[in-house]
């Protein structure tokens, strides 16, 4: 991954998991972040507003791995699916990785 480009790296984890994020400048009060996913037009994708650019990162990334990790934990809890034991103190994107791996092994198409 690219360190020096955190939005770059961002929008390839998020594409990973079939969504679409931008970050768009809004002159002048700041950046707006739009988080959807790619396959289901349908969904009324998520809009925030933040004051700088940096902010407008950290707040899709925070957006996106607690609504990833609510939907796979719901898939696999629908499908009767053992849902993986998580440690606290491996972080929010460890407990993402570890239930979409889950989630694969368990063939959903989520």
């Amino acid at each position: 991954m690219n360190i020096a480009n955190p939005a770059q790296n961002l929008k390839a984890r998020v594409r990973r998991h079939n969504y679409q994020l931008f970050l768009q400048p809004q002159r002048p009060s700041g950046w707006l972040v739009v988080l959807r996913p790619s396959s289901d037009g349908l969904v009324e994708p998520i809009q925030v507003r933040a004051t700088t650019r940096e902010q407008a990162i950290a707040i899709a990334s925070s957006l996106f791995t607690s609504r990833r990790i609510e939907e796979l934990d719901a898939a696999l809890r629908s499908a009767n699916a053992a849902v993986p034991v998580w440690e606290s103190e491996q972080g929010q994107e460890a407990h993402l990785e570890v239930l979409f791996a889950a989630a694969r092994e368990q063939r959903l198409r989520v």
